[in-house]
């Protein structure tokens, strides 16, 4: 892993422990952010909560600049529709796109 890799992590890790769960309200702990991978200037993590046992995906946008001032998560606002409780329409949805999903997730990032 690169220098710049590991301040990127380390960053968000800072950033997303400063941070509560919208379920329960527990702060998060650093140890519990868990990085998926990136796709350029996109980092995907789980965050684990040990009050309420949620585990919440998340994206986090790194800016180009300085990395303390590029780490950006969502508003009190937005945040909340991380932790919306799934639905039986999601799981639809889901289903639909997994139905026809080949497994080949590069041309799936691809596209976007």
């Amino acid at each position: 892993m690169s220098l710049y890799e590991n301040l990127v992590e380390e960053s968000i890790r800072q950033t997303l422990s400063n941070m509560k769960c919208k379920s329960c309200g527990q702060q998060y702990e650093s140890e519990n952010v868990c990085f998926r991978g990136h796709r350029e200037d996109c980092w995907f993590v789980s965050i684990y909560c040990s009050g309420c046992r949620m585990l919440t995906p998340g994206i986090v946008h790194v800016g180009m600049g300085d990395i303390s001032e590029g780490v950006t998560h969502a508003s009190e606002t937005e945040g909340s529709e991380v932790c919306t409780p799934i639905d039986s329409n999601d799981v639809a949805d889901m289903h639909a796109f997994l139905e026809d999903f080949s497994g080949d997730f590069r041309s799936l990032f691809s596209e976007t």
